[in-house]
């Protein structure tokens, strides 16, 4: 096994399309599981939350 690194970052918005194809997955395996508590959005709203970098609350509106 050879050793690797890993460097984490902030997300950009031209992660938007990878990012927004992962959480869709999870929506939708999550709404196969419970479809009444959980639903999948359209593609469109998540690419739109992460291209314009919405995915986080307001800087004042953060909870601890």
């Amino acid at each position: 096994m050879s050793p690797f690194t890993t460097t984490v970052r902030a997300a950009v918005s031209a992660d938007a399309e990878g990012i927004a194809r992962t959480f869709l997955e999870s929506a939708e395996y999550h709404a196969i599981l419970d479809p009444e508590r959980y639903s999948a959005p359209a593609i469109e709203t998540i690419l739109a939350r992460y291209r314009d970098e919405m995915q986080q609350p307001p800087e004042g509106e953060r909870g601890n």
